[in-house]
């Protein structure tokens, strides 16, 4: 399951706990679409609390067990665009979805 933002960035949802998080998500809203309309999204793993203005990589490791590991992306706004990401590709999480994954090591 993904969510998509207004600049056509997807994140993944990967497991029921991360979307209950979520009192806006509703099971009944979800939608299926062709593969092709799926491809037309980028994809992105980048995010940010809302409480908290670091910026995370998701490194997802087992969908089944909902297991993900966070890394702190440690750079400046400058080598963050010199990476290639792009602002518009951080989503916007909670407080309980950004706690609920291990910290690994950052990424610099």
């Amino acid at each position: 399951m993904y969510i998509i933002n207004d600049f056509g960035f997807k994140r993944h949802i990967f497991n029921p706990a991360v979307f209950n998080m979520y009192g806006h998500f509703s099971w009944n809203s979800i939608k299926s679409v062709s593969q092709a309309t799926h491809d037309l999204f980028k994809t992105s793993d980048i995010y940010r609390a809302d409480v908290d203005p670091k910026v995370y990589s998701l490194e997802e490791v087992d969908e089944v067990k909902g297991k993900a590991i966070k890394h702190h992306l440690e750079m400046t706004a400058a080598q963050f665009i010199g990476k290639g990401y792009d602002w518009n590709q951080v989503f916007m999480v909670n407080k309980a979805e950004r706690d609920y994954y291990e910290t690994g090591a950052p990424l610099k």
